[in-house]
């Protein structure tokens, strides 16, 4: 991990990132710069791809935040990529059982520890022990099958902790469509992977609505949080300025 984001987790403060879903490295620059401690490459839902990977991870890391990707699957061959072209660690979707877990957790870890090819491109360590300690990776609860076994997740081989995805569990939870993210039962889903993750020693991560909602994952005791991204960002802004000047009208 890069030391803004080892710093904040070492400290136990929260890590506060961001989303990269631009396709160009000019907004990842700009995010990495901005003072955030993670920027999560989205190759899974985001317009990055495998192409322009390398240069917007060189991009995050400019601005000295840590770069995080999240991939498509639950795929060794796309995880252990990600972290040889220098992804601080990896959010894997749609895992749901301890199994799934620890297949994405062995792609990140060299043996014994893993089944991970050396083939390092940018990011490298002194010895095995360190590079497998190097980078996170985060499962990604977001089904009902994965909430179910939240703590067989949290604790399996190699896992650092869980990404908890709130808007597709709302979905596998019957609830709808929930851009708020704060429906009871996803709170509550934040409440129990929190204290399936403290047993042990290990973090929740997932993703905020608004700041507001992230003081209060904060408060939950989520450890990395993030709020907005490239893409909404410029919306917003945007968004901020015209009304302004439309108001003048």
């Amino acid at each position: 991990m890069v030391d803004r984001l080892r710093a904040a987790l070492d400290r136990g403060d929260p890590a506060i990132g961001t989303w990269c879903t631009l396709p160009g490295t000019w907004s990842a620059e700009v995010l990495g710069a901005a003072g955030f401690d993670w920027v999560v490459a989205d190759l899974q839902h985001g317009a990055p791809t495998w192409e322009t990977l390398l240069p917007v991870l060189q991009a995050v890391e400019l601005g000295g935040a840590a770069p995080v990707v999240r991939v498509g699957w639950n795929d060794p061959a796309s995880i252990m990529r990600a972290l040889d072209l220098g992804a601080a660690g990896v959010i894997v979707p749609m895992v749901d059982d301890a199994d799934a877990a620890v297949r994405a957790a062995r792609a990140c870890r060299y043996p014994p520890d893993g089944d991970r090819s050396f083939g390092p491109l940018r990011r490298r360590f002194p010895d095995v022990a360190s590079a497998n300690s190097g980078v996170l990776c985060l499962p990604m609860i977001e089904t009902a099958a994965g909430l179910a076994n939240a703590e067989q997740i949290a604790g399996a081989p190699g896992v650092d902790g869980v990404f908890l995805g709130p808007v597709d569990l709302a979905l596998g939870l019957g609830l709808g469509l929930d851009p708020s993210m704060r429906h009871p039962d996803v709170l509550a889903a934040v409440d129990r992977c929190v204290a399936a993750t403290r047993a042990h020693g290990r973090v929740v991560a997932t993703t905020a609505s608004s700041t507001g909602h992230a003081r209060d994952l904060i408060a939950r005791g989520v450890a990395m949080v993030t709020v907005g991204s490239d893409r909404n960002f410029v919306a917003a802004g945007a968004a901020r300025e015209l009304a302004a000047l439309q108001n003048d009208r």
